[in-house]
Formats: structure tokens, sequence, C-alpha cells
């Protein structure tokens, strides 16, 4: 059970800290392997997380868990509160942990986003008493994390599956600019376009096509922010072969037009190094 796993637990927390950092070189944060236990609560922003060469969503009042070993990439613009911890003293990994889902979508945000702000609360004042406080609310957390876990149905693992949909996703990410049909990518990942939409979706929680237009959006809006070049330039670059179709997605993506948009955010004075 994995509820019995946290009656061994007393979690350390090693890094705590609020990100909204915009990237210089590209609109990924940077591949790593994650070396401790983690907990990201997303505030706001768009993008994407690769976990495992397999992408999700990043979503405004969400919860992402990872563990010791699993490789996470960020892609996109995005704030929220991070924490690194240990589940104890010893650093050593909890088996239990692994049948934790790793995303957690909220209905009474405002209660879990104020554990995570008492959290950084916390850390960032240290006193006698943070250890225990930090652990206490911790706790809290992974008390909604196993009541999430055990309302939803288990789901097989179906590791050929997630490996044939990372051949298609690394397909995206080397040639957004391009044309790409889904046709292309079904072939790709050696699915037919039907079921080829059913493994994507079930191993990411979205359509290929939502994926592919998320990423070329990310990618433009990245660009818009950082270069000069002309709107219709940047959604060619992306691989909008059609100016309104990009525009009506973006409005409805980041709710402003790309002109908008770029007016709004210019006094940010953002230039690549």
């Amino acid at each position: 059970m994995i509820s019995d796993a946290f009656k061994r637990v007393t979690p350390i927390l090693k890094v705590c800290n609020l990100p909204y950092v915009l990237p210089h070189d590209d609109d990924s944060y940077g591949m790593r392997t994650v070396e401790h236990y983690e907990l990201e609560y997303i505030r706001s922003g768009s993008g994407m997380i690769v976990v495992d060469g397999i992408p999700r969503p990043i979503i405004p009042h969400s919860i992402n868990f990872r563990r010791p070993g699993m490789d996470v990439e960020g892609i996109g613009i995005y704030e929220a509160y991070f924490f690194t911890f240990d589940m104890n003293e010893q650093g050593t990994a909890i088996p239990e942990l692994e049948q934790l889902p790793i995303t957690y979508p909220l209905v009474d945000y405002q209660r879990i986003g104020e554990l995570f702000r008492q959290i950084y609360h916390e850390y960032d004042t240290p006193g006698p008493t943070q250890l225990l406080h930090t652990q206490i609310l911790l706790l809290q957390l992974f008390d909604f994390m196993i009541d999430y876990a055990e309302s939803v149905a288990p789901v097989q693992q179906d590791h050929t599956g997630r490996q044939n949909i990372q051949k298609s996703v690394l397909y995206i990410r080397q040639h957004f600019s391009e044309d790409i049909t889904l046709p292309k990518l079904a072939k790709i990942s050696g699915y037919s376009i039907y079921h080829y939409n059913r493994v994507f979706k079930r191993c990411t929680g979205m359509s290929p096509i939502r994926f592919l237009n998320d990423y070329r959006l990310n990618r433009a809006k990245y660009m818009i922010l950082t270069e000069n070049m002309p709107l219709e330039q940047i959604a060619a670059a992306c691989g909008f072969n059609q100016y309104s179709y990009f525009y009506r997605l973006f409005r409805t993506a980041y709710g402003s037009s790309p002109a908008q948009f770029r007016k709004k955010h210019a006094a940010l004075n953002l230039q690549p190094e």
C-alpha cells in the first residue's frame, strides 16, 4: 500500500525556490536527471514538461511529482513553486512511491497552493522549528497525493507504447518548422492513425495535434519575446503555413493577439545573449 510507505518517511527539504526564468538559447529550461524527489506547483504560464521523453501540458494550479532517476525538461515560460527533498535522512528511495501519479489536477487549488506558499515561507525564514514545520506541511501534501492516487484506477504501464510515442515526439521537436501530418507521425511510431491517436493521448494526456500546435506556439511565443522578426515570419518559422490559423490559435492560447502580446511584454526588453 502506498499509504503504508509514508509511515516510514520523515521528509527532508533540500531546495525550495520560486523560479520564473526565460531561457536564452531556446524555449527549453534544459534536460536534466532528477537527483532527489521533487514537487512543483504551477502558478501560471504555459508550455509542457517532458518526463522520460513523454510530454505533458503545463496546467496552472496543478502539481507535478518526480522521482530520482527521471529525465525531465521544462519547455515554455511558467512560474512555479519548486521543492526538492529526500524521504528520509539517508536519502534512500521508497519503492512504493513508484505507484504515485506524476501529475495532479487540483480542484481545491487554493488550499494546496497555500501549503506550497507556507513551505516556501518556512524555508525562506529559517528557525528552530523549520524542519518540523516543513515536514508537517509536506506530509499534508502527501496525504492529498495518496487520496488522489487511490481515487483513480491504476493504469498498466505500456512501455512499448511510450517508447513508440517518444519517437514521434522527438520528430516533432526536431522538425516542428516543417510540414508535419498525422499520418507521418503515426508511421514514425509504427501505428495506424486511429491507434496512434489513442496511444498518444493515453501517454501524454493530449492529442498529437494539440501537442504539435502547443509546441509550435511556445516556440513562437519565445521568438516574439526575443526576436524583432515580423510576426508573419515567426509564424512561418514555427511551422504555421497560414498566419490566420496561427493568429487564432495564439489568441485562444494566450488571450491576446501576437501583436498585443509583443507590445505588452516589450517593457521586459528581453534579448537573447
